[in-house]
């Protein structure tokens, strides 16, 4: 992986006993009136037809794996899915555009739903304004600060 992180969720949560990440989410939590910093929370993309967005989630690089080390994963119980959306943020766009795969509207393939914290939501989604794409996005947000998925 191009990630020391690869399929460890960085948000809603921390693996840290001494310094726990994620301190000014829990601090700004549900509260709105703190939106454009860090609150907000979690939201679960279910839907979208960016292709910006498209190329930075939910950065599925299961296929580049090869077939015995999912093989291995699936033995261990684990689901055999690798992600890794921070290669894709650093290498930048043109990386993105023409070496790693994403998914496409036309592909016929369902959509893979993905959270992320509400705040780079936001920040990427101003982003997507900016490079005057036309586009649609279906979201919803999670409860609480940690979202309800089990990892």
């Amino acid at each position: 992986a191009a990630s020391p992180f690869a399929s460890i969720r960085l948000h809603g949560g921390s693996n840290h006993l001494l310094m726990p990440t994620g301190l000014l989410q829990r601090w700004a939590g549900d509260d709105f009136s703190r939106s454009d910093l860090f609150g907000g929370g979690v939201v679960r993309v279910t839907r979208t037809d960016s292709a910006y967005l498209n190329a930075l989630w939910p950065a599925n690089c299961t296929g580049e794996l090869r077939p015995r080390i999912t093989s291995l994963l699936r033995d261990g119980r684990h689901i055999a899915l690798q992600f890794n959306p921070t290669a894709r943020r650093t290498l930048g766009p043109f990386l993105r555009e023409h070496f790693m795969h994403r998914w496409r509207p036309e592909s016929g393939a369902p959509f893979e739903a993905f959270t992320i914290p509400a705040f780079e939501l936001r920040r990427t989604l101003e982003e997507v304004r900016q490079s005057r794409e036309a586009f649609a996005i279906e979201y919803e947000r999670l409860p609480g600060v940690v979202g309800d998925e089990a990892w």
